[in-house]
């Protein structure tokens, strides 16, 4: 999936899991009268949406404060200590 094809495009992946076909972003409104992503149909039903990066091996990275590289930051790990 391109950035552009997200921000200005209609984008669909096909689930590993399920097989199925997920839009992903609809700016071109094929499926829907409005622009809609995939965040504004998650934040819209109250769901969290958690974003995170993707290496050059592929491994997606997420971390429990939200950041997306190096791990949790230090006022993170500050935190969590006992």
């Amino acid at each position: 999936m391109s950035k552009q094809g997200y921000h200005k495009g209609t984008v669909l992946i096909t689930c590993p899991e399920c097989k199925n076909r997920h839009v992903m972003s609809d700016h071109l409104r094929i499926f829907s009268d409005t622009s809609m992503t995939i965040e504004d149909l998650m934040r819209k039903k109250g769901q969290l949406v958690k974003k995170g990066t993707i290496g050059a091996d592929g491994d997606v990275e997420f971390w429990d404060d939200g950041s997306t590289t190096g791990g949790p930051t230090p006022e993170a790990r500050i935190q969590q200590q006992p």
